[in-house]
């Protein structure tokens, strides 16, 4: 793994990850049914405070609760991926894009977490396709 800034243990495309966040979560709420959007609220919770392992309870629990929803297992592979867990965020980043293939940004995350696990053929074309933004 690679250092982010200033010794940060997170790895070096942690930051790529926090504007996706943002959408996702605007993206859940406005479709999310009440026992939903309140899972979804406590996840989001425990994300400002960088709680990840909290976060992780939650979006897990929504994706057995909606498994057809892209935007949960996307964010539930973002927190992966933040925890630095790059072989657990490929599979729910994959799921979202099997669901969505027009979620925004969310093909480039597989290819970075791929990259972090030193799988480079697997990641090449998603970063290329990312650079060419």
């Amino acid at each position: 793994m690679t250092l982010g800034l200033a010794g940060d243990r997170r790895p070096h495309c942690f930051f790529a990850a926090m504007p996706m966040l943002a959408i996702l979560s605007a993206l859940l709420f406005q479709t999310a049914a009440a026992p939903t959007a309140a899972l979804i609220r406590q996840g989001d919770e425990a994300l400002a405070p960088r709680r990840y392992a909290d976060a992780e309870t939650a979006y897990a629990k929504l994706a057995g609760l909606s498994p057809g929803v892209a935007e949960i297992h996307a964010k539930l592979g973002v927190i992966y991926f933040q925890q630095g867990k790059f072989a657990q965020a490929v599979p729910s980043l994959q799921r979202a894009l099997k669901l969505k293939p027009s979620l925004p940004n969310a093909d480039v995350l597989p290819a970075m977490s791929f990259s972090e696990l030193g799988r480079f053929a697997e990641a090449l074309p998603g970063l290329e396709k990312g650079f060419r933004r």
